[in-house]
This record gives structure tokens, C-alpha cells and sequence, in this order.
């Protein structure tokens, strides 16, 4: 037998490596063959000669077409859909116009996100740069980000871009979770400031580096080592950002602002917090002898709901946007981030999110922006099936029959021509419907007559729709009843902000204007010219019409009112029976004031029949361009782990389904099934502890549910488990205690209990959201 020393393999220097270098199989074996004789070890362990046999895979048939089109196209993640029946082509249309229609959101966001904070980032960088006259204070930047901390990582980030140019400026960001004493922080500040330059990386300890141009060395948060830097660079100012502020403790934060004031004539610090709260509650928290060491100037940023209205509009709202998300959705999605104040990237990664599940799981969403020649060169019997399973086209069919047209109800039904037909008017209705939402909105806008946002407004006109003519009881946007109680001058600025936005649309949008449209006004109603068809120009006469009156009404002396108007009711007072009795009436009209009145009714006709839109859900095969699924986007984004932990601990028989881990409603106190999982039974104990819970205790009550003669009964929990007796049902005391300390620690791990600093053999309740 060969000896320990022959067989064992020489060690290498690779093999206490911290990192390895990975590469294909063609460059391993190209480079390998050359470093064979060098690499290679004297005695190799003796392998069998005989070649393991080549391992054939069978691919079901039902999984024939995935296979088939996986080896056409191996890089896309698209799988084919329609039970495997999807053509190739049609899978790689998807994937394009996913790919198309999220790149071009992506890059007008980022533009406007580049855009938002500009204002702030320039007055920053501004006082930032400027010279100092006095020398013995440190600059100091409070930048007010409000109670949106999410938000304050991208502002941070574009100030880290604008400030941070070369060596002549060096940025650093600080969080509170980074700097948790004065060590960690000056470890930090000259990692990041020294970034790139220093010849050995940083770590936790507390060793020596060296910056690379000269021999001393210096410890890595000594700030010796970075006023070497600063003169061998000539940097002219070190940035430090406290990202966010308030977390920092305030002995932290006075203790660096007096240490960085003692090396400000060697290193030129300057300081820039962010301030969710107030400036004056910041410097409450710092030391006086610290804030006496600031001079500094207060910033404010873009508040985030004007940044997400800014997003809004080009990213879900505009109107080249391929994929509309329903009013469900995009509640949802506002709602998460004013009642969870979260940042705009979490609305932008619920976008990207949206997008793909529309396009990687609905095989019609091609149909939503294919042309006619490749909707027909792509169309297969299978979508007609699944077109006739939509609810839409269930209402076209019910609607259709109740109309009395039972022949078309009956095409869609059989006639797969004629509804081919259909599914190839899709992108026409699309667009149409988009612009009469867009424009319903654009100029409910402009009108200004409610309270709500663009996004309030987008979302009731994709649920409801917009209809002005039907009843004030009804009317959702209360609209009318504003615009008829609209002074003369409030009523004129209405009228030319909504023939501007006609005739201009919104850039925002992407809207243009909408001048061709013929006016179906009534111009004989208002005594107009019946030949006026512009829409616009209709707007401008009545506010032409309604100054003139402005003006004759001033020369008379007397206001201008309309029937409508409060001021058009009066008081009388009537004694009766020397009793005082108050009436309401209304006040004679004057001829300017029933003319103004005349004009009123005009613009209200005038704008109900131009600002009205459907619902989304009434439009035919709205399936294939708008995606309205919430539960996959709550459960991804709005997660709930621990409801679903204390149920899955609480009541495991809902997931499991098995008997033994039933729990039944009308048990009493304290009769907890022995045959529930470990970890399950402890959480049960785990219930009526206090705050400290003893483990001695925890493990007698424990014992004496699974322990052996316990009266445990039922099977075995199915977990694989040995050690349970036959006799008595339970399990023996060293598999339980074994048992024990797993479901101890899988409720550690859960986030349920930890160690307690208090007393060693007791661990501590832990309250997690």
C-alpha cells in the first residue's frame, strides 16, 4: 500500500485562494492543455478506465413543440404558450415588444428623474464649489428630502455624479447602518475618498495601508492617511453626505463634525445632511459646540408626489404607451407608495413587472400592435379559441343579442373569418379609444374644477369613463355644477385654458392637439356663427363674448351673475302676525345676465359633448393591451410574510392538508395535537410565554406533549423523524431534545425569538411586522 505522503496531492497556492477566476470549457481547455505539465501533480488517484455511458434524455410529448422552439431560440426566455402550441414567431414577437415597449418607458424616466432634481442639484453644486472666506467653519448643505426616505438614495446618487469629478472633488455617502460608531465612519469616509488609489484593499480590522506614493503606512481610519492623499492629489474639497441624518445617533454626528473641524486646515471637508424633518430639530440634537463649528445653507427637493405625476403621465398614461395597466392595478400601486412611503423606483419595478407578466403570459398581446398582413401571417386556430374565452368578447356577444343583432352575435361565435376580422382592429380601436381617454382628461385638467390629481382623474376615467351629459346625481367628477357656478372672470380663464390645450395638447402626454375636429356644438344656442366648426375657435367666441359682457356690466355699475350663481339668491324678511318670517327667492336678471347665462349653457354643451370616453372594460378584446391582474403584483410587492407565518404556524393543516396537522376550532386551552410539525408545536408554546421565555421551561412543556407516555397519539408527523415509540406513541428524551433544538432554532431563524443579554438560559420574543 502506498504511503500517506505518495498518495496524498501537494497543496498548491490556488487552494487558500479567497476568489477564483472562472472560465468557459473552451478557454479552460485551451488553457489548460498549455499549463498541463506544470500544473499537474506527481501521483494522481487511480480512476477506472471505463467510460461512463452517454445519458440519453426523452422528451415527453406533450413537451415536443417547447423543445422544438427552445432549440430555435435558446437565449429567449419566452416559453410558448397555447399548451405548447405558440409558434416561434409569435413568441419572439412577445419578447420584442416587451422588450420595445418597457425600453422606451425606461429611457423617458430616467430622463425625467435625471431632470426632476436638477434645480436642487444645481444650487448644491453651486454652494458647494464656491469660495470660503471664512475658513475656520466647515460648509454645510441641509437638504430637506421630507418623510420620502426611499427618495433620498436617488438624489444622493445624482449628487455623488455632479460632485464627484476626478480627484479634484471626492464624495462620500454615509447611512447610519454604516456607521455605527466613530471607527467604522472614518473607515469608511477614507475607504470611499482613497477609492481606486490604495495598494491594498480595506477590510474590518484594524490593519496598516499604504496609499501607493510613499513608504508609510498608516491605519485604515486614521485621517493622517487622508490629508496625504488630499496634498498628493490636490483635491480641493472631501463631500461627506450623511444620507440620512436623523439616524445617526447625535453623540455620532458631533463627535465627527468637531473631529473633521480639527483637520480643516489640511483636509477640506464639506458636510451635507439629509434632513427628513427640519433644520431646526437637527441642530436640537447635535451639541452646540458642534453646530457653533457649521455654516451652512438650507435645500429643498421636488416633492415625490410631483415626481410621481411626472412619471406618470409619459410612463403610464402616454399616449404611445403599448400596455395599459387597469384602474385595480394602478390603485394599488399609488396606494403602496403614499401608504408606505416608498420611493420611485419601487413604482418603476411594479411597472417592469407589470410588463413582463403581460407579455410572457398572454399569447394575445400580439395582436395589440401587429399590422394587418403579420396579424394574418401570425394569427393560428388556437387564439381564435382563446379570443372566444375572453369576458370581453362574452359582453360583445350579450350585448350584441340583446340589441336584437343575432346575426353578428352568431359570426363571432362560428365565423372564424369574420372574427379574424375583429381581433385585426384591435391596435385601430386601441388607439382611438386612447386618444378620447386622453383627451377626456386633458381637458378635465384644464378645467380645474376638482381637487384630484392627473392620476385620480386617469383612474376614474379607465374605470368609469366620462360622460358630462348624464345626470349631476351621478356625475362622478362633478363637473358641470362647477362650471355653471363659475364667476365671469373664473369662467373666462376656463374657456381660454381649454382652447389652448386644444389647439396645443399636452407634451407630456405626447397628445397633440385636436384643432380638426368638427364642433358639435350648438352655435344657434349661444348666437354664434353655425358656420364656426372648430371646437377651439367655439371656446374662444363664448370667452370673446363673455369679456364683452364683463365690460358692459362694469360700465353699468352692476355685477355680472349668471342663474346659476349663489349670489343670485336673496333673503326676504316678512312679518307676519308680528312674527318675523325668512324667505328664499331669487333676484331679477338683468339682459347681461341672462345673455351670460346663455353662454354658460353653450360651453357646458360645448364640453359635454367633447370631453366624454368609455370604460376600459367596454372596449372589445381590451385583454390583449390592458393587464389588470392585482394578486400577482400584490403577493411580489406587497408581501405579507408574517400573516403567512403565523398561519403556516398556527394552522399548518391549510398548506399541509394532512390530518395529523389539523387543528381543530373547538379544542380546549392548552390541547395541542402532539402529532403537529416541531416547529409548529413550539410557536404554540411560544404563544403563552411572556416576553423572556425560560428554555428549561420551554423544554419540560415541550417533553411533556412528545415525550414518551405524554398520551400522544395518532401517527407519526411524516417528517422522517426516528425514535417514536410503538408502546407509548411519544418520542424518546434524546430525540425530542433533538427535536427541540431544531424547531428552537428554525424560530430563530424565522425572526421569532433571540438571545437574550439579560439571562443566559432564557431567549427573548422578538416582534416583527
Amino acid at each position: 500500500m502506498a504511503s500517506q505522503e505518495e498518495t496524498e496531492t501537494p497543496f498548491s497556492r490556488q487552494d487558500h485562494q479567497a476568489a477564483y477566476i472562472f472560465r468557459p470549457q473552451g478557454q479552460r481547455q485551451s488553457q489548460g492543455q498549455a499549463q498541463a505539465s506544470a500544473e499537474r501533480p506527481s501521483k494522481r488517484r487511480r480512476t477506472s478506465n471505463k467510460a461512463a455511458p452517454p445519458v440519453a434524455k426523452s422528451v415527453p410529448e406533450g413537451d415536443a413543440g417547447l423543445a422544438a422552439s427552445a432549440s430555435v431560440t435558446p437565449s429567449s426566455l419566452f416559453v410558448p404558450l397555447l399548451n405548447g402550441l405558440e409558434s416561434v414567431a409569435c413568441v419572439q414577437l412577445r419578447e420584442k415588444l416587451f422588450h420595445d415597449a418597457w425600453g422606451r418607458n425606461e429611457t423617458r424616466v430616467q430622463n425625467i428623474l435625471r431632470d426632476a432634481n436638477s434645480a436642487t442639484l444645481d444650487q448644491v453644486a453651486t454652494f458647494v464649489q464656491a469660495e470660503r472666506e471664512w475658513r475656520d467653519k466647515i460648509a454645510s448643505a441641509f437638504i430637506i428630502t421630507g418623510a420620502n426616505i426611499a427618495s433620498q438614495d436617488l438624489l444622493f446618487g445624482q449628487l455623488a455624479e455632479r460632485l464627484n469629478t476626478g480627484t479634484r472633488s471626492r464624495f462620500v455617502r454615509l447611512r447610519s447602518s454604516e456607521a455605527t460608531n466613530v471607527k467604522a465612519a472614518l473607515k469608511k469616509i477614507i475607504q470611499d475618498a482613497t477609492a481606486g488609489d490604495s495598494s491594498e484593499g480595506y477590510d474590518d480590522e484594524d490593519v496598516e495601508v499604504s496609499l501607493g506614493f510613499d513608504d508609510r503606512k498608516y491605519l485604515n481610519y486614521d485621517l493622517e492617511s487622508l490629508h496625504v492623499y488630499v496634498k498628493a492629489h490636490s483635491c480641493q474639497r472631501v463631500c461627506v453626505a450623511f444620507q440620512d441624518s436623523e439616524g445617526f445617533d447625535s453623540a455620532l454626528l458631533s463627535d465627527l463634525v468637531v473631529l473633521f473641524s480639527s483637520w480643516m486646515p489640511r483636509i477640506p471637508f464639506t458636510l451635507l445632511f439629509g434632513v427628513a424633518t427640519s433644520v431646526d430639530l437637527l441642530q436640537a440634537r447635535l451639541l452646540k459646540s458642534a453646530c457653533r463649528l457649521l455654516y451652512g445653507a438650507q435645500f429643498d427637493v421636488v416633492r415625490t408626489d410631483t415626481i410621481l405625476e411626472q412619471v406618470f403621465k409619459p410612463a403610464v398614461a402616454g399616449a404611445d404607451v403599448l400596455l395599459r395597466l387597469g384602474p385595480s392595478l394602478l390603485q394599488s400601486l399609488i396606494d403602496r407608495q403614499h401608504d408606505h412611503v416608498a420611493g420611485i423606483h419601487s413604482f418603476l419595478s411594479s411597472l417592469k413587472y407589470a410588463h413582463m407578466c403581460h407579455f410572457y403570459a398572454n399569447p394575445l398581446s400580439i395582436f395589440a400592435a401587429a399590422d394587418d398582413a403579420l396579424g394574418k401571417q401570425l394569427m393560428q386556430p388556437e387564439h381564435l379559441g382563446a379570443v372566444r374565452t375572453l369576458p370581453s368578447f362574452r359582453q360583445a356577444v350579450e350585448d350584441a343579442v340583446e340589441a336584437g343583432r343575432l346575426g353578428t352575435a352568431r359570426s363571432l361565435l362560428d365565423d372564424d373569418d369574420y372574427l379574424r376580422e375583429r381581433i385585426l382592429e384591435i391596435p385601430k380601436r386601441r388607439e382611438e379609444w386612447t386618444l378620447g381617454v386622453l383627451r377626456a382628461v386633458a381637458l378635465l385638467q384644464a378645467l380645474r374644477v376638482g381637487q384630484d390629481g392627473f392620476p385620480q382623474t386617469y383612474l376614474a376615467a379607465l374605470s368609469e369613463g366620462i360622460d358630462l351629459s348624464a345626470d349631476e346625481n351621478t356625475d362622478s367628477h362633478h363637473v358641470v355644477p362647477s362650471v355653471k357656478r363659475m364667476s365671469p372672470d373664473e369662467f373666462v380663464a376656463m374657456l381660454t385654458r381649454v382652447s389652448e390645450t386644444m389647439r396645443n395638447g399636452d407634451p407630456a402626454l405626447r397628445l397633440p392637439g385636436w384643432d380638426d375636429l368638427g364642433s358639435q356644438a350648438a352655435g344657434a344656442d349661444v348666437g354664434m356663427d353655425s358656420n364656426s366648426t372648430d371646437i377651439s375657435d367655439s371656446f374662444e367666441a363664448l370667452a370673446a363674448r363673455t369679456r364683452a359682457l364683463i365690460l358692459q356690466a362694469r360700465r353699468d355699475g352692476k355685477p355680472l351673475k349668471s342663474a346659476y350663481s349663489g349670489q343670485r339668491r336673496v333673503v326676504r324678511t316678512t312679518v307676519v302676525a308680528q312674527k318675523v318670517q325668512l324667505s328664499r327667492d331669487s333676484a331679477a336678471l338683468s339682459d347681461a345676465d341672462k345673455a351670460f347665462t346663455k353662454v354658460v349653457d353653450g360651453a357646458v354643451a360645448l364640453l359635454a359633448g367633447t370631453v366624454r370616453c368609455v370604460a376600459a372594460e367596454r372596449v372589445f378584446l381590451h385583454e390583449t393591451w390592458l393587464y389588470d391582474a392585482k394578486m400577482p403584483y400584490r403577493d411580489v410587492f406587497v408581501p405579507r410574510p408574517r400573516v403567512v407565518f403565523e398561519r403556516s404556524l398556527t394552522r399548518p393543516h391549510d398548506y399541509l392538508a394532512c390530518a395529523c396537522c389539523r387543528v381543530e376550532d373547538d379544542e380546549g386551552a392548552g390541547a395541542i395535537p402532539a402529532t403537529l410539525p416541531v416547529t409548529s408545536l413550539l410557536y404554540h408554546l411560544y404563544l403563552e410565554t411572556p416576553g423572556l421565555i425560560n428554555v428549561a421551561d420551554l423544554w419540560a412543556a415541550f417533553y411533556g406533549v412528545v415525550g414518551e407516555g405524554a398520551g400522544a397519539e395518532g401517527e407519526a408527523e411524516g417528517e422522517g423523524e426516528v425514535g417514536r415509540t410503538e408502546r407509548s406513541g411519544g418520542y424518546d428524551e434524546r430525540t425530542a431534545l433533538v427535536l427541540f433544538y431544531r424547531g428552537l432554532a428554525e424560530l430563530k431563524a424565522l425572526g421569532f425569538v433571540k438571545h437574550s443579554r439579560k439571562k443566559v438560559d432564557h431567549v427573548a420574543k422578538i416582534k416583527w411586522l
